[in-house]
């Protein structure tokens, strides 16, 4: 019972502070500033993973997006780390 509150408290942490975090900085860096993340809990899609268009042009991700870059970008780093570290022993 205590085992899975400290699990899903370390999920939590993980998705929303690091892989949320992460993709929040990720977008607008790769879109060189054309597209913006919404706050995590934000619901102002139909659905989920529906980007949206503000009224300047921008284009506004869902933060479940961003956590999903986030996890992407975590994952590249991950494989391009071992590849270096076999590549050097």
């Amino acid at each position: 019972m205590a085992l899975d509150f400290v699990g899903e408290v370390l999920v939590r942490i993980v998705m929303e502070v690091i892989c949320y975090g992460t993709g929040r900085v990720v977008i607008p860096v790769l879109s060189l500033g054309r597209a913006r993340v919404d706050k995590w809990n934000a619901r102002r899609y139909v659905t989920t993973f529906t980007p949206w268009w503000r009224e300047d042009g921008k284009v506004v991700f869902s933060g479940e997006i961003a956590a999903f870059i986030g996890v992407v970008f975590w994952i590249a780093v991950a494989v391009v780390a071992y590849n270096v570290h076999r590549r050097c022993n």
